[in-house]
C-alpha cells in the first residue's frame, strides 16, 4: 500500500498502530507517533512494508546480537532507544548497525581506544539514544577535539582512550561541544585558584577528578565552585572538620593563598564525588555532625563526606523528632527541623505536623531556632 493517498490522519493512526504492534503500550505510542522525524511520511511514496517497524526492530536486533556481538533484549531496545528517539522504529538495520560499527572502529583504530561494540552500546547508546543518529565521523571528531584542547591549551596529557571511558560512563561527551568542555576545565579551574585562593593546575583537576568523575567535564564551573565553597564551610563557618597540626607540611601545592582551603581541596581531589556534592547535602552533613557528633573530637573531611546521606538524613529526623518531657524543647525541635525541610536540607516527608503551644513561648522558641541555625550552634537547642 502506498502512502502516496493517504490523509495525515490516516498515516499518524498507521505510524501509531505499528508502534504499539513493537509491545508499546497506546499512549507511548501516540506520544511517539508525534514526533516530527515522522512528518516526511506524508511526502514519501512507500510501500506498505515501510512500516514495518517491528520486523525492523528484530532485524536490527539480530545483527547488533549476532554480527557485533552484543546482547540487547527486544524491550531494552524499544524501551530505552526507540521511544526516545522515534527514528529507530523505522531506520535502515543495516545503517543503524553500520554506524556502531564505524564509530567503535574509529575510535580503535584511529585514536587508539579499546572498546568494544557491546560496550559502545550498552554503555553510551542505550543510555543516550541520539547517538544511535550521529554520524560517526562527528562523534570521533568531538572526542579528539575535546583531547587536543585540553591537551594543547590547557597543559593536560590525556589520552583519548582515558576520555573515552570517561565518556562511556557519561555518554554525554561523545556529543558535547569540545570548545564547552575546554571553558568548563579552565573556568572551574580559574575561580578555584583566583577567587577561592587554591592552588591547582588544570592536568591536575582533570587526571584526578574530571576523568574518575566525568559529569565533571560538563558541569558549570558555578556550580561546582559553589559545591566547593559549601566544603570550605564546613571547616570556615560551621568548624566541624578536623585539620591536623601541621598539615601545611603535607599539602601537594604550597603556593595557595589559604593552605586550610587548599588541604581540603586535595582532600576533595583524592574523593572527587565529593565535587559533585550539592550544597543542601553538605548542610545535611554539617548539622548532623553539630547536633549529633562527639564533643570534643571532629572526624576528617573524608570521614564526614563518605558517611551514608541516608542514614544521616534518618538520624537527624529521629532525634529531632523524638518526644520530650519539655514540650518546649519538643517544639524547638519541631520547628528546627520544618527550618531544615524548607531548607531542602531535609526530605519533604519529614516535614513536622504543627505543634500547639502558645503564641509567646512560640515566638521565643522560634528566635531560640533562629539563633541557632544563624550562629550554627546548639547552644539554643541543647542537646
Amino acid at each position: 500500500m502506498s502512502t502516496k493517498n493517504l490523509s495525515t490522519e490516516d498515516i499518524y493512526e498507521r505510524t501509531v498502530a505499528e508502534i504499539i504492534r513493537c509491545d508499546v503500550d497506546e499512549s507511548s505510542a501516540r506520544n511517539a507517533a508525534m514526533d516530527k522525524s515522522f512528518s516526511f511520511l506524508k511526502r514519501l511514496n512507500a510501500e506498505g512494508d515501510y512500516f514495518q517497524f517491528r520486523e525492523k526492530i528484530e532485524e536490527t536486533l539480530r545483527m547488533l546480537n549476532d554480527e557485533l556481538g552484543c546482547n540487547i533484549s527486544y524491550a531494552d531496545y524499544v524501551s530505552k532507544a526507540a521511544l526516545k528517539q522515534p527514528q529507530l522504529f523505522y531506520q535502515s538495520p543495516e545503517r543503524i548497525k553500520n554506524n556502531i560499527k564505524d564509530v567503535v572502529d574509529k575510535l580503535n583504530d584511529e585514536l587508539g581506544c579499546d572498546i568494544s561494540y557491546a560496550d559502545y552500546v550498552s554503555k553510551a547508546e542505550l543510555k543516550t539514544p541520539q547517538l544511535f543518529c550521529l554520524s560517526p565521523e562527528r562523534i570521533k571528531n568531538n572526542i579528539r577535539d575535546a583531547v587536543d584542547k585540553l591537551n594543547d591549551e590547557l597543559g593536560c596529557d590525556i589520552p583519548y582512550a582515558d576520555y573515552v571511558k570517561a565518556a562511556l560512563k557519561q555518554p554525554q561527551l561523545f556529543y558535547q561541544s569540545p570548545e564547552t568542555i575546554k571553558n568548563n576545565i579552565k573556568g572551574i579551574v580559574d575561580k578555584l585558584n583566583g577567587e577561592l585562593g587554591c592552588d591547582i593546575s588544570y592536568a591536575d583537576y582533570v587526571s584526578k577528578a574530571a576523568l574518575k568523575q566525568p559529569q565533571l567535564f560538563y558541569r558549570s564551573p558555578e556550580t561546582i565552585a559553589q559545591h566547593v565553597k559549601t566544603a570550605f564551610s564546613l571547616h570556615e563557618d560551621y568548624g566541624v572538620i578536623d585539620i591536623p597540626e601541621g598539615y601545611e607540611k603535607k599539602l601537594e601545592h604550597k603556593n595557595a593563598q589559604y593552605p586550610a582551603r587548599q588541604f581540603i581541596l586535595e582532600k576533595m581531589l583524592a574523593w572527587p564525588v565529593s565535587l559533585n556534592l550539592a550544597t543542601d547535602n553538605y548542610k545535611l552533613r554539617a548539622w548532623s555532625e553539630i547536633w549529633l557528633g562527639e564533643q570534643d573530637t571532629k572526624p576528617a573531611f573524608g570521614s564526614l563526606i563518605q558517611k551514608s546521606r541516608k542514614s544521616l538524613t534518618e538520624k537527624m529526623a529521629d532525634w529531632l523528632s523524638e518526644p520530650r518531657q519539655d514540650a518546649g524543647r519538643e517544639f524547638a525541635r519541631s520547628l528546627l527541623l520544618e527550618t531544615l525541610v524548607k531548607d531542602k536540607i531535609m526530605p519533604k516527608k519529614y516535614m513536622p505536623e504543627p505543634k500547639d503551644i502558645p503564641q509567646a513561648n512560640a515566638q521565643h522558641f522560634q528566635n531560640m531556632v533562629k539563633a541557632s541555625i544563624s550562629n550554627k550552634s546548639t547552644d539554643y537547642i541543647p542537646k
